[in-house]
């Protein structure tokens, strides 16, 4: 006699992602399912979906909110994408019990598509404006991390404002770190953060076994100016090592990282830059004494 453990669907979704990613790097699979069980595991998935979106609509009837209830039953699920071909997105919808919209995938593919085009480099850089109320941070943005980081060839860095940060981040370690099981990382540099050889090589390190375990880095502009003009100081102030190793880092971030801005009217204004002032303090010229 032995022990089985119960199988909960907890379980069943951390198998079914575990397959699609494995099917998506390797084609080795960790778990001998066949494809019948497999389409199986799929349609449960599908059907728990449709079940809690039945229920929200009985709620939303029940407390006579008509308008959102005819929006709710209007929103036919997996239209315009397939289950199967991205399984987080599933898991996604589970997760924070909502029902993607047409436009919201319409919007996060468009955003991915420049991501895959190798041979023109002129479109890979995107922005996309869109109403308030529709879902940008708390639905697209993690759609869009989930679907960049699919891989171990690209390391996805979300900068947002870091009047934002803590919600943000908050936001998404909930949504991503529960039955999707992503690490959201947060990366934070100052000026008053002295850095030492090896604190950057940890930093480096930790960064590359997040590309090798999907992780998600989350970081605001200033943290990245920081570590730029910091890296610049390290030179000036002759600690090679120390500056050398963090050229590096930001040259194989150049390489690997791919992000996603949020609010990015802001962030990309002419006017959002990060100075570091050096030198003794001197009057301009023409100012007082």
């Amino acid at each position: 006699m032995g022990l089985v453990s119960r199988i909960l669907p907890t379980t069943l979704i951390s198998v079914f992602q575990q397959i699609w990613l494995n099917d998506n790097e390797s084609n080795i699979l960790s778990v001998p399912l066949t494809l019948e069980q497999r389409t199986l595991l799929g349609g449960i998935m599908v059907n728990w979906i449709v079940e809690q979106q039945i229920e929200r609509a009985l709620n939303l009837a029940n407390q006579e909110k008509w308008e959102d209830f005819e929006k709710e039953i209007l929103n036919v699920p997996h239209t315009n994408w397939t289950p199967s071909e991205h399984v987080p997105w599933l898991i996604l919808e589970l997760e924070m019990n909502i029902t993607i919209r047409e436009i919201q995938v319409q919007v996060t593919r468009h955003m991915i598509q420049p991501m895959l085009n190798e041979n023109n480099s002129s479109v890979r850089n995107i922005v996309m404006q869109m109403n308030m109320g529709e879902g940008k941070t708390s639905v697209i943005l993690p759609m869009l991390a989930l679907s960049l980081c699919s891989s171990s060839s690209s390391l996805v860095r979300i900068i947002v404002l870091k009047a934002l940060f803590p919600m943000n981040y908050q936001s998404l370690r909930y949504k991503l770190g529960g039955l999707l099981n992503r690490r959201v990382v947060p990366f934070a540099c100052r000026r008053d953060m002295n850095f030492s050889y090896a604190q950057v090589n940890q930093i480096f390190d930790r960064l590359k076994q997040g590309l090798h375990n999907l992780d998600i880095v989350l970081t605001s502009p200033e943290d990245v100016l920081s570590f730029d003009l910091l890296t610049i100081d390290k030179c000036r102030r002759n600690e090679f090592d120390t500056g050398h190793s963090m050229l590096s880092m930001q040259s194989w971030m150049k390489t690997f990282a791919r992000d996603g801005l949020d609010e990015s009217d802001e962030i990309l204004h002419v006017k959002y830059q990060l100075i570091y002032s050096i030198g003794r303090q001197q009057q301009v010229d023409g100012g007082m004494e």
